[in-house]
């Protein structure tokens, strides 16, 4: 078979849905840890730690010989103008705290040497273990930051801007027949974040409605976002379910929760002809079902590796009408020194589902610490298999 029939744009947008394509594509999603995060340990990749994102590309379709999304960053949501906020320290203590019409909110965070953001205290954060105050409590907290969730509703300026922004990532993209992806929200992910994991748990069963509040005002945001982007003709929404998943809910508590919206914004996406890529993780099993009824394009980054897991229950359950982004487990397989544990898993991918609707790759991402012979491995293995 001619292996350079389709362009990597049609290829992916063919594998997202579940269409034939000359063969399985490959995509790598490159993590770069910061210093703080990977202490003394060697950076990995060969274009070093300064290297746009545009050079990771470059390199991983010239010299890798693989396929990539190109990202385009579209504003989710905006402040209220008369909103202020400040920071400061005491002792080990970080805290920030806005001024809103309905009110002051903050949070306050540990302020040592596993603190990635200097001396910020983002929304969303995936550093949940530093918080002493999560953003989110009680009611009054979550009319504070409805005031930091209006819907991004560009002005002129600010539109005519975005486009010309996304002209350029869109020549080059063409440059290397690359489809564009613009980030769409995070429901119960933000949510995990903001009011914190164990709180967001108890929360779901205490107070339900504080966190349907919070779920709606996000999707709003959501909703808005996926218009924008595809009134600029972008090709792939990404949605970010990363904890929206069993390892914290039970199916009938996400249906609750997200059915309805992410189903709407599901159908806001295919009616721009856009296709959705959904994050999940791990957590899978017992949610299978509950997926199946969601008319999700595509879902990236269940870990094959993970106790319990089966891949062929995930593709009786979920593979007829979903295509699969999976690959190696970054936990499992990707740390492993044995190249050939990430080798053995590529080959259980494509002897589990075929080629049809199956996305190669790094589950969730390749860090820039990891052994990059373990890479070089996968995509050799891929191209044998592909």
């Amino acid at each position: 078979m001619n292996h350079n029939k389709m362009s990597h744009k049609e290829r992916i947008m063919a594998a997202l849905g579940k269409l034939e394509t000359d063969y399985s594509p490959c995509i790598v999603n490159y993590h770069n840890l910061s210093k703080v995060v990977r202490g003394n340990r060697k950076v990995n990749f060969p274009w070093g730690e300064n290297a746009s994102v545009q050079e990771q590309i470059r390199y991983s379709v010239d010299e890798l010989g693989i396929s990539q999304i190109v990202d385009f960053s579209i504003p989710i949501r905006r402040m209220h103008k008369d909103v202020k906020w400040k920071t400061w320290k005491e002792n080990n203590l970080l805290y920030k705290q806005y001024e809103t019409p309905a009110g002051s909110v903050r949070a306050v965070v540990e302020f040592d040497r596993y603190w990635t953001h200097g001396d910020d205290i983002p929304l969303s954060t995936d550093w949940t273990a530093n918080f002493k105050e999560p953003w989110i409590e009680n009611e009054q907290d979550l009319e504070c930051i409805k005031y930091l969730f209006i819907p991004w509703e560009p002005d002129h300026t600010e539109y005519m801007n975005l486009k010309e922004s996304y002209k350029k990532t869109k020549d080059f993209a063409e440059q290397y027949g690359l489809p564009i992806a613009a980030y769409a929200g995070g429901g119960l992910t933000i949510g995990l974040q903001m009011f914190l994991p164990e709180k967001l748990c108890f929360k779901t069963l205490e107070n339900p409605e504080l966190v349907h509040g919070f779920l709606e005002m996000e999707h709003k945001c959501n909703l808005r976002t996926i218009e924008i982007a595809g009134d600029l003709g972008i090709d792939i929404i990404k949605r970010n379910g990363f904890y929206e998943s069993s390892d914290f809910y039970s199916p009938q508590m996400l249906e609750d929760f997200l059915g309805r919206r992410l189903t709407e914004e599901i159908n806001k996406t295919h009616q721009y002809d856009m296709k959705m890529i959904y994050t999940l993780h791990t957590g899978i099993m017992p949610m299978l079902d509950y997926l199946n009824h969601l008319d999700i394009d595509c879902i990236f980054g269940i870990d094959i590796a993970f106790p319990g897991v089966s891949l062929e229950k995930i593709k009786e359950k979920l593979f007829h009408n979903k295509a699969l982004f999976t690959g190696p487990s970054s936990t499992h397989h990707l740390w492993n020194p044995d190249p050939d544990v990430t080798r053995k898993s590529v080959r259980t991918i494509y002897e589990t589902l075929g080629k049809t609707g199956v996305i190669l790759g790094p589950c969730v991402s390749m860090h820039n610490i990891m052994p990059w012979g373990n890479l070089l491995a996968m995509i050799d293995e891929w191209k044998k298999l592909r």
